[in-house]
């Protein structure tokens, strides 16, 4: 009778840990804790943050401004403009600028899918200014930042291409490189640049390395999975693998990238970030996963929140002291 409760001891332990993940750490030694949560109406399936403004994608709700240190909404806005009666049908990604004074807010679906710009100097009242309809197809991300004029730029992805436009009081679109694609496919993801360069996840392809300088692919690096998201930091570039966890490329010879370390961390990742030798994933049920990458050959997961603790998740970004998830529950602030 002994020997019987024994061996089922026995296979209920080993049951229990071959099913466990091997990369998660023990509950105790999590170092992620729920700080706060900005409430959304919709899914927040993307947010931006700028100086302590942080915007809100909601999907068919719309988008909103938070105060980010006191956690208040300035505003919520489920339309595009007063005279436009109808609402948003499918906001996914936005972007802004405090210095600039400029929202850029994607209507995926729209009639037309379009890039709105709203004037955001007073952030309680969005003026909507005007709007992009050229290469809006499946926009995946949005970038901003400020060039030697003091324009803003915009950076987005599409279809299969990475688009760049400037905007000062007038939208001009400058410059539209085409990339390896399938017909009918979708092909580019996320992406990250330098001064130098361009790295740009094509999804299927892997990830194309593009001079910045002359917009000429230099090569598309075949990937062990989908190549969904670009963080570079340096000559690595950290990518995360939809179906594969994510991969450290260096590319100091951006035409002979080296593989450093990859890993399959058993989620679908959505996006990655980096700071301080440390790393954020964005996965669906997987949530937030936290990873040390100071010994970028052998990195560790520190922490992680899941589906049941945060919500489904869309992404994870760095911003200051904390760590930002965009989830169906609404903007999660992580302590870590």
């Amino acid at each position: 009778m002994k020997f019987k409760n024994l061996l089922l001891i026995i296979i209920i332990a080993t049951l229990t840990f071959s099913c466990a993940k091997p990369n998660d750490p023990a509950k105790e030694n999590n170092v992620l804790k729920i700080f706060n949560i900005l409430e959304t109406g919709g899914y927040a399936y993307d947010f931006d943050v700028s100086d302590e403004l942080l915007f809100a994608a909601e999907d068919q709700r719309g988008f909103s401004i938070h105060n980010l240190v006191s956690g208040s909404m300035y505003c919520h806005v489920d339309t595009l403009f007063d005279d436009f009666p109808n609402p948003f049908e499918n906001v996914r990604k936005i972007a802004g600028s405090v210095d600039d004074d400029i929202l850029i807010v994607y209507e995926r679906y729209g009639n037309p899918a379009a890039l709105n710009i709203y004037d955001i100097s007073d952030p309680f009242i969005p003026e909507w200014k005007t709007q992009n309809i050229s290469q809006t197809s499946d926009v995946q991300k949005i970038l901003l930042t400020e060039n030697q004029n003091n324009d803003l730029e915009i950076f987005w992805t599409n279809d299969n291409s990475l688009n760049i436009a400037t905007y000062n009081n007038t939208w001009t679109n400058e410059a539209t490189i085409d990339l390896p694609n399938t017909t009918g496919g979708s092909s580019v993801q996320g992406f990250d640049f330098n001064q130098d360069l361009f790295v740009v996840a094509g999804s299927q392809f892997g990830v194309h390395i593009i001079d910045r300088n002359t917009d000429e692919l230099i090569l598309t690096y075949d990937t062990i999975g989908e190549a969904v998201d670009v963080k570079l930091v340096d000559n690595l570039a950290y990518i995360a693998l939809w179906e594969e966890g994510y991969l450290l490329l260096d590319i100091t010879d951006p035409a002979d990238p080296i593989e450093i370390h990859q890993e399959n961390v058993g989620e679908n990742i959505y996006t990655v970030d980096v700071k301080n030798n440390k790393m954020v994933l964005s996965s669906h049920t997987g949530g937030v996963l936290l990873f040390d990458v100071l010994d970028d050959t052998e990195p560790v997961l520190l922490g992680n929140l899941r589906e049941s603790d945060i919500g489904y998740t869309y992404k994870a970004n760095f911003e200051g002291d904390h760590i930002i998830a965009s989830t169906r529950t609404g903007i999660i602030i992580i302590e870590y």
